[in-house]
């Protein structure tokens, strides 16, 4: 039922806002990537970074650097 009504199973749901909340903070908080890494719970901010560029196609360096000043741009958090 779940994947009938998103199209996605539980976890690629959960892992889409996961990184999309992430995509957030990257552009509008003064964060460190270390800092929100533990704000997300990841074990360190290296799997965090895999787990970013491996759901938006970007490291969270790059996006930070192409978003920062402009939070009310989206990406989706499927690059499929």
């Amino acid at each position: 039922k779940f994947i009938y009504d998103t199209g996605f199973s539980p976890k690629r749901f959960f892992n889409r806002i996961l990184a999309a909340k992430a995509a957030e903070y990257l552009s509008s908080s003064d964060m460190t990537i270390r800092e929100i890494a533990d704000h997300f719970q990841f074990c360190n901010e290296f799997y965090f970074s895999r787990f970013f560029k491996q759901h938006l196609a970007i490291s969270p360096r790059e996006y930070r650097k192409l978003n920062r000043f402009s939070p009310e741009k989206n990406i989706s958090a499927d690059p499929e």
